[in-house]
């Protein structure tokens, strides 16, 4: 996958991420309460960031590795361009199809 492929998938990841969760249908015949409607978005849109910031979120910063031209090899062992030390990750982190 090029780095523009990657980078595109990445950003409509990110818009998904920010879009308020779906709804069901509205029984035919009720109204929405707008205001009841936008509290909840609020606090749905609260909750998902402090998701995204925990300590196990998707926006906690692992590591910051400079990265070289061409390949960067990564994982566990030390003979890695980039060691990881959380020991659930792979000695040598294998490349994507």
């Amino acid at each position: 996958m090029s780095s523009a492929t990657r980078a595109c998938a990445a950003l409509l990841l990110l818009a998904a991420l920010a879009l308020p969760p779906p709804r069901a249908a509205a029984a035919s015949g009720s109204a929405v309460d707008p205001n009841g409607e936008q509290a909840e978005v609020t606090e749905w849109r609260a909750r998902r960031i402090e998701a995204l910031k925990s300590d196990e979120g998707w926006l906690t910063l692992a590591g910051l590795f400079w990265l070289k031209e061409g390949e960067n090899r990564f994982g566990r062992d030390g003979g890695n361009d980039l060691v990881l030390e959380n020991p659930r990750s792979p000695p040598i982190a294998a490349p994507s199809p």
